[in-house]
């Protein structure tokens, strides 16, 4: 990766062939197709084996002990197994969502296709006649709150009135309170006109009128259920007597209650139907908007974010393909079970040993991996081996355990990490020192430039691509910095394009 000092020592280049009036000739390398391998190199110490102590990860019942005491193992062969059928269930929800992802990539890509557009449209004529059937609700809701309303003051009120659709109604009762008597005969003058007016007003509506038909409505009942509350309130100061006798009283008030409830039920039937109409409109304008994309065919910024999703799909299926292997104990290399304290049924905790492998190698290796590089290794993992005293001899060796808690070495966090010999050398002697390399990750036939061809800002990434006579100062973004030199390019580059090229060709 280029550094800041290196970016001054090419500004310092080029102010320098500036005052000498010479142009310096340009060294360009070619993005192309190719393999990536990244690895994780560190210095160890090697010596003497004895026998490995084994654990769970996470907590759990114990669900199996196939491995038994005395016998040998090979490496891979599990020891034993925690009951995990959640665990399993999660990775096969993971493996489908990332499949799903994968399949809306792949569609993407190619485009819509007809039966696609087939389908929005189908969702699209779906919406709009749910939209009308809500908009015919919010109609059927003002016409049964009208006639809720009109049995309100024709039915049940009109029977405490004389008169009650002239000018001047009378009321058979008398309240305590004249003021309050006064405005019911004000209010019920009020009732005749709104009534017809509201009738006229939904026998023209259509149902494009909605939001008239929900405000005029909601007004309306409002102004009847005001009369009715006072009405109900004047009545609860009436006195019995023997032309109005309790009995009557009673079932004059239980009558102007149910009205009372009738307008309130109306009104909240009218409200449900609003609501509903607002998600049958918001459901038009997403099918709409779905098939207007499907039109127009995907963006690549849309491609671009489906593939962060497929790779956030991926690192899901990693993630719980990680969560369930910490379910089983594996021998990480061949050797001899001497102990397995593991019983069926029970709980047992993380980080307690219960396995005690001797391992069939003589020798080991013992390592501190970097905070930065830890995720990236792995009991089981491969590594090869150069030994300082036959440098050009490679040796192989297994990753037997990595710690789960750092351990300060001069000041900075690392964890401790034990590699096992894979054959028993004669040449491999304890206290030598031995420099690990482990493939930490690899991907094949990706695009690829030289990895000192990448310019750094910040946190940001880029490359000087030739654009005719000149270089374009332009942003990659990048994926796995491999050990050959080469660092794979995710997007920002196609194949063929030229980059300016600061280290060796």
């Amino acid at each position: 990766m280029l550094t800041a000092v290196s970016v001054l020592a090419l500004v310092a280049v080029g102010t320098t062939f500036a005052l000498n009036s010479q142009k310096p000739a340009a060294s360009y390398a070619v993005a192309t197709a190719g393999n990536v391998t990244e690895e994780v190199d560190t210095i160890g110490t090697v010596k003497a084996a004895d026998s490995l102590d084994l654990s769970f990860d996470v907590s759990g019942r114990v669900a199996s002990i196939p491995g038994k005491v005395g016998s040998h193992v090979s490496a891979g062969q599990t020891l034993a197994a925690l009951s995990a059928a959640d665990l399993a269930a999660n990775l096969s929800q993971a493996k489908a969502n990332l499949a799903a992802q994968q399949a809306k990539l792949a569609g993407l890509q190619a485009g819509a296709r007809p039966e696609d557009l087939a389908v929005s449209q189908t969702a699209v004529t779906g919406a709009q006649s749910n939209v009308t059937q809500a908009k015919q609700s919010i109609i059927s809701a003002a016409q049964d709150a009208y006639v809720k309303a009109d049995d309100a003051i024709h039915n049940r009120a009109d029977q405490l009135f004389i008169n009650p659709r002239a000018q001047l109604p009378q009321l058979t009762v008398a309240f305590t309170d004249t003021s309050a008597q006064n405005t019911v005969l004000t209010e019920r003058v009020q009732m005749e006109p709104l009534l017809t007016k509201w009738q006229s007003f939904l026998n023209s509506v259509n149902s494009a009128d909605t939001p008239t038909i929900l405000s005029t409505t909601r007004a309306n009942i409002t102004l009847i259920s005001t009369f009715l509350d006072n009405l109900s309130a004047g009545l609860s100061t009436v006195t019995p007597s023997a032309a109005f006798t309790s009995t009557t009283l009673q079932g004059y008030q239980a009558s102007i209650a149910t009205a009372r409830t009738n307008l309130s039920t109306s009104l909240s039937a009218l409200n449900a139907a609003a609501i509903a109409e607002q998600s049958a409109e918001s459901a038009l304008a997403s099918a709409q908007s779905q098939y207007t994309l499907k039109q127009a065919g995907a963006l690549p910024t849309d491609i671009q974010a489906q593939q962060a999703a497929v790779a956030a799909a991926q690192a899901s299926v990693d993630l719980a393909s990680a969560n369930l292997s910490k379910t089983v104990i594996r021998a990480p290399i061949s050797g001899t079970l001497a102990r397995n304290d593991a019983h069926l049924g029970e709980t047992v905790a993380p980080g307690v040993p219960l396995v005690t492998l001797n391992s069939d190698s003589l020798f080991q290796i013992e390592t501190f991996v970097s905070e930065a590089d830890v995720s990236k290794v792995v009991a089981g993992e491969k590594a090869q081996v150069h030994i300082d005293a036959y440098p050009d001899v490679i040796f192989a060796a297994t990753v037997l355990s990595v710690d789960p808690a750092a351990t300060m070495q001069n000041g900075i966090a690392a964890y401790k990490t034990t590699l096992q010999f894979d054959d028993n050398d004669s040449r491999i002697k304890a206290g030598l020192t031995a420099n690990v390399s482990l493939v930490a990750a690899s991907e094949e036939n990706v695009l690829s430039i030289p990895t000192s061809a990448i310019i750094m800002r910040g946190n940001d990434h880029y490359v000087l691509k030739k654009n005719g006579s000149t270089d374009e100062l332009t942003k990659v973004e990048i994926g796995v910095e491999g050990k050959e030199g080469t660092t794979q390019i995710l997007s920002g580059l196609s194949a063929g394009d030229q980059i300016r090229s600061f280290g060796e060709q």
